[in-house]
């Protein structure tokens, strides 16, 4: 009898042991500890702000360079200066746990990428024109950028009030959209002798791949 309550008594602790739920470790899911920031310098402004991190800019004294300052909030996050010797770098997009940021201050600029949480350099691009756009998911955006060749490309000769081609262009990119273009310009009234119109490729600035792909898709614009 003493035998048949023992091994009931040992069965019951099993599938005790199996059924209680581990305990966590105390790491996980703790909430991170917050972490004071330090106040405003002179020359410095807040670019960006959220739970989790500040983002200042700081210019100096003749505001030709800057240094963007990513200050994190809570404990974990990582804390970090980006800079350049010789190019303006300003905050384009702050999405989800992605900084974007552009080199320069002219309307042709190089892209990069970096991982807010760890300050990684995750993508970068150089020569975008005409903006940014964001994309159907996060991390995604579309941009346009001049290549090693010279791009397809149209220019207004004065002299003759028409257009003329610098370069052979494809059949396929001789379409409504250049048309437009031009009616466009011609609209506004300030085309100059050589006003410049060309064509380059859409291209996907995909930062969860790590990569920089074209598109197919081809848009004419100001050569700027």
């Amino acid at each position: 009898m003493k035998f048949i309550y023992f091994i009931v008594v040992t069965c019951l602790l099993i599938v005790s042991c199996e059924t209680t739920p581990k305990k966590q470790n105390t790491t996980e899911g703790q909430i991170p500890k917050e972490v004071s920031l330090p106040e405003l310098s002179q020359g410095e402004t807040v670019e960006f702000e959220d739970s989790f991190c500040r983002i200042v800019n700081q210019d100096d004294e003749n505001e030709m360079f800057n240094k963007l300052k990513i200050q994190a909030k809570k404990e974990g996050i990582a804390s970090f200066e980006l800079a350049s010797d010789n190019e303006y770098v300003s905050l384009e997009k702050v999405d989800n746990h992605f900084l974007l940021v552009s080199l320069g201050t002219g309307g042709t600029r190089d892209l990069k990428a970096y991982n807010l949480k760890t300050g990684e350099k995750i993508l970068e691009a150089s020569s975008s024109v005409w903006g940014i756009e964001t994309g159907e998911e996060s991390g995604v955006f579309y941009i346009y950028l001049y290549g090693e060749e010279t791009p397809p490309g149209i220019y207004w000769e004065e002299a003759t009030k028409t257009w003329k081609s610098n370069t052979e262009i494809p059949e396929n990119l001789m379409n409504d959209q250049l048309e437009q273009q031009k009616k466009e310009f011609e609209k506004r009234g300030f085309l100059t002798d050589g006003f410049p119109i060309i064509c380059l490729e859409k291209y996907k600035f995909d930062i969860n791949q790590r990569k920089v792909s074209g598109t197919g898709e081809y848009r004419w614009d100001y050569a700027q």
